[in-house]
């Protein structure tokens, strides 16, 4: 009899074991949409990680740079013949708010200007929520959210406008 518990109980330890050894081996890096867990902020995460509008209202694609003076590149279409492109260093003026792991959030504008705004990106969930938030002489003048998920397109294989 105490050898049936025995083998039992070493069965059962046997078993526990490697259930926990089977999860400790999965990872978040099997999952396609998960992040870079050695990175420490939303640029270091994103970083040439490109992202499709969806639905697409201010740009069709959004590619990440691990540069604070330059942290995106857009890529929009109107009629799907050819992209246009802007570097967020073209918007006026950026100043970083926070920039963790999953969420990077900067203003545009200059201070003391007549027009600014607070925008935030934060990675969920595999997705990328933009909140918009665009502000005319300090009084917030209207609120847009769009979502972007991950996409796989190759941006050199786009067309461009002249």
């Amino acid at each position: 009899m105490k050898i049936n518990k025995l083998i039992c109980q070493l069965f059962t330890a046997l078993i526990l074991t490697g259930i926990a050894l089977a999860l400790n081996g999965c990872s978040d890096s099997d999952n396609e949409t998960s992040i870079n867990n050695s990175c420490q902020t939303f640029l270091e995460c994103q970083d040439k990680t490109v992202w499709e509008n969806v639905p697409s209202y201010i740009g069709d694609f959004l590619k990440f740079q691990n540069n604070q003076n330059n942290p995106w590149v857009a890529y929009w279409t109107y009629e799907g013949e050819c992209y246009h492109v802007n570097n967020s260093i073209d918007t006026e003026h950026i100043t970083i708010i926070e920039n963790s792991k999953n969420i990077l959030k900067y203003r545009t504008g200059y201070e003391g200007g007549q027009y600014w705004a607070i925008q935030t990106f934060t990675y969920s969930n595999g997705k990328i929520i933009f909140k918009d938030e665009f502000y005319v002489n300090d009084n917030l003048d209207g609120v847009y959210i769009y979502t972007f998920e991950k996409s796989d397109l190759n941006l050199n294989s786009l067309t461009f406008c002249d």
